[in-house]
C-alpha cells in the first residue's frame, strides 16, 4: 500500500504537464500501460491471498465488521495480543488505527474487498432504506441480492442489518469505519447507487428544523452545532458524503441528492463541510505539501482519488475559461457548468481568481450561473467569503 501512494502521487504530480518532446509522451504513454498492467496484476494476486480470502469470508458469514478487520489487521499490527487485552484509551486507539489501515489497504489494492465492503454496508442499512423507501423491494437485483430484496455477500451470509427504528447516532456509529476505507480508497465510485441510498437515509434522519427564533426579537438566531448532530454523524459528512461526490462523474443527480441532505443544515455547518472539502488545498496543493516521509506512511490528509478529480477537474474548467467568449457564452457556460457539478470549490476559486484580474468575464459568469446546481451555488457562496 505505502508503494502504490508513492507512485500515484508520483502519477498525480504530471498530470497537466505539457512536454514538448514526442519521446516523453511516448514513454508516459508506455509507463500509464505498464502501471495499468502492475495494479492488474496486484489486484489479482491480492484476490487469491488467503488472508484477504479469510477476511472476505469473515465478512460474509459473520457480518461482524471489527471482527473481520481485526483478523485482517494482526499481521501488520505490532503487539496486536497485547492492544487487544489492553484497557487504556491510547491501546485502543492504536489498535483501531491499525484496523482501520488494514481496511483501507485492502479496498484501495483489491476491488474485490471493497465490492464486498460495499455489499456489507447495503446489507446493514437495508432495513432502514425500505422503511422510508417501501417501492424499492425487489427492484435492482444483482449480486448478492435474495427474493426479499437483502444484499447478501454469500446466501448463507448473516447480515447484522441496523434495526428500522434506528437513530441517525447509532447509524454513524456503525458506518463511520466502512465509509471511511471506501472514499480514501476511492472504491465508493463505482457504487453510485450505495451514494444515493445514504444521502436519502441521512437526509430523512436530520432534523428539519435548523434555527431558533428569539420570542422578543425579530432577528433569528442559528442553532448551536452540537444540538443538531453528533460526531459521528458530522465526520460522516466531512469525510464521505461531501468529498465523496468528487469521485463520481461529472452530473446533477448526485449534487442534487448532496444538496437534499445540506439544505437542512445552517449556513455556518455548511461552510464548515465545504472548508473541510477544500483542507488542506485544492488540486495539486495538497501534493505540494506533503513531505516524501509522509506519503511513503500513506499519512495524506486527502483521498487521492479527490486529488485526482480536482486536477482533471481544474484542466477542463482552464480549457473552457480560455475560449469562452460573449458570442459563445451558451455553449461554453453549459460546459464550465457541467465541469463544475462534482467540484464546485476548484471551478469557482478559479473563475474569481480570473474575475479579479478580468472584470469583462462578470456578467458572461453571471450568465454561466444559471446552469449550476443548487449545491454549486451554495459552494459559490462560500468561495466569495474565502476570498475576500
Amino acid at each position: 500500500h505505502q508503494t502504490h501512494c508513492t507512485e500515484t502521487v508520483k502519477r498525480l504530480k504530471k498530470l497537466g504537464v505539457v512536454s514538448l518532446n514526442s519521446k516523453s509522451s511516448d514513454k508516459k504513454k508506455e509507463e500509464s500501460k505498464k502501471n495499468e498492467a502492475a495494479a492488474a496484476a496486484l489486484g489479482e494476486s491480492l484476490r487469491n491471498d488467503p488472508i484477504i480470502g479469510i477476511f472476505r469470508a469473515l465478512l460474509a458469514l459473520l457480518g461482524d465488521w471489527d471482527a473481520s478487520v481485526a483478523f485482517l489487521a494482526h499481521a501488520s499490527t505490532p503487539d496486536f495480543v497485547a492492544l487487544v487485552k489492553s484497557e487504556e484509551e491510547e491501546s485502543l486507539a492504536k489498535l483501531r488505527a491499525g484496523m482501520d489501515a488494514a481496511a483501507l489497504a485492502a479496498c484501495a489494492l483489491c476491488e474485490s474487498v471493497a465490492s464486498d465492503v460495499c455489499l456489507w454496508v447495503n446489507g446493514v442499512i437495508d432495513g432502514m432504506y425500505k422503511e422510508i423507501h417501501p417501492t424499492s423491494n425487489g427492484k435492482g437485483r444483482g449480486r448478492g441480492s435474495t427474493k426479499s430484496g437483502a444484499c447478501r455477500l454469500l446466501p448463507s451470509s448473516v447480515v447484522q442489518q441496523l434495526p428500522k427504528d434506528s437513530s441517525m447516532e447509532e447509524m454513524s456509529s456503525v458506518l463511520k469505519a466502512p465509509l471511511c476505507c471506501l472514499v480514501k480508497s476511492g472504491q465508493i465510485r463505482k457504487n453510485q447507487n450505495l451514494y444515493i441510498k445514504l444521502c436519502r437515509l441521512y437526509k430523512n434522519k436530520l432534523p428539519t428544523s435548523t434555527t431558533t427564533t428569539s420570542s422578543d426579537e425579530s432577528s433569528t438566531e442559528v442553532a448551536d452545532d452540537s444540538t443538531i448532530i453528533d460526531d459521528d454523524t458530522l465526520s460522516i459528512l466531512s469525510t464521505f458524503l461531501v468529498p465523496s461526490l468528487s469521485l463520481f462523474p461529472s452530473d446533477t443527480v448526485l449534487p442534487g441528492e448532496l444538496w437534499s441532505v445540506l439544505e437542512n443544515l445552517p449556513y455556518n455547518l455548511r461552510y464548515k463541510l465545504y472548508s473541510a472539502w477544500r483542507h488542506p488545498g485544492l488540486e495539486k496543493g495538497t501534493l505540494r505539501s506533503l513531505l516524501p516521509a509522509t506519503i511513503k506512511a500513506g499519512r495524506i490528509p486527502k483521498p487521492l482519488g479527490v486529488i485526482e478529480s480536482e486536477i482533471e477537474t481544474g484542466i477542463a474548467a482552464r480549457y473552457v475559461l480560455k475560449r469562452i467568449s460573449k458570442e459563445n457564452i451558451g455553449e461554453k457556460g453549459r460546459q464550465l457548468a457541467k465541469t463544475s457539478h462534482n467540484n464546485p470549490l476548484v471551478v469557482f476559486t478559479d473563475i474569481l481568481g480570473k474575475i479579479e484580474s478580468y472584470d469583462n468575464l462578470i456578467l458572461m459568469m453571471v450568465d454561466t450561473f444559471e446552469y449550476v446546481t443548487k449545491l454549486g451555488l451554495d459552494v459559490m457562496g462560500y468561495c466569495l467569503l474565502v476570498s475576500l
